[in-house]
Order: C-alpha cells, then sequence, then structure tokens
C-alpha cells in the first residue's frame, strides 16, 4: 500500500470496544477494544506513507438471520418494547449504513478515528432488565 495514493484500511470492531454493553461478554469486549487500540496506533505508524486507517464500531445492527433478529421473529412484542425503550432512533441500525460509513471512509475520509455509534442502545433500567431475554 506504500506509496500509492488513497490506501486506505477500514478494521470493523464494535462499540463493546469502548464500552461494556453486555454481561457476559469480557473477551468479545477486549478483543474489540485492542482492535481499536491497533488502528489508532497503526494511523499514528503510516502517516509517512500516506495510508489513512480507521476503525468503525458498530452497536446493534439488525441483519436478517443475525441474533437481532431472531430475537425480534421470537418475541416480537418484547423486541419492539425493547428497541422503543433502548434506543434513541427506536430502532436497531442496519447494514447499509455500516457500509456507508465504511465507503465514506474507504473513499476520502479521515485517519485515525473511530465512526461510531450507528445503532447504539441507551441505558435505561427497563432496556437493561430486557437485554437478558433480548441480546444480539
Amino acid at each position: 500500500m506504500k506509496g500509492r495514493t488513497g490506501a486506505a484500511v477500514i478494521n470493523v470492531a464494535s462499540i463493546s470496544g469502548r464500552s461494556a454493553q453486555l454481561a457476559m461478554s469480557g473477551q468479545y469486549g477486549a478483543a474489540k477494544a485492542a482492535l481499536i487500540f491497533d488502528t489508532e496506533r497503526c494511523a499514528l505508524e503510516f502517516v509517512p506513507h500516506r495510508i489513512r486507517v480507521n476503525t468503525v464500531s458498530p452497536g446493534s445492527i439488525l441483519v436478517e438471520g443475525n441474533g437481532w433478529d431472531r430475537c425480534r421473529l421470537a418475541n416480537p412484542a418484547h423486541f419492539e418494547d425493547y428497541v422503543r425503550h433502548g434506543f434513541p432512533m427506536d430502532r436497531l441500525g442496519t447494514a447499509q449504513e455500516v457500509a456507508d460509513v465504511i465507503v465514506f471512509l474507504a473513499s476520502s475520509g479521515p485517519t485515525g478515528s473511530m465512526a461510531a455509534t450507528i445503532g447504539r442502545r441507551i441505558r435505561t433500567r427497563q432496556s437493561d432488565n430486557a437485554s437478558a431475554s433480548c441480546s444480539g
């Protein structure tokens, strides 16, 4: 990639790499935190080579067949309530939104940043209690 104009590396991590999201997911969060750290380190290291390095850290994303979709299909009323009380936009993020951020970063974005919080959950007592039975 050295010497090429517009070279970019984009890593996909998770908001779990910045703050704890669910119980029993420590290893996942630690791995994502390491990826975010390594991205920031590489971004600084690769500046002389004009290689941009970024991390995209999505939150909860609804994709056909994933854990959130299975929860939605298994218990629609619970899922709707969980989302309504736990997500500021009353919905989860989409794969297309994540893809749009990645395309932006690949084409002309900054370096060393973390483009995050598509599908971020807010914490409320009600949404935390509900997360035990509906986590993607």
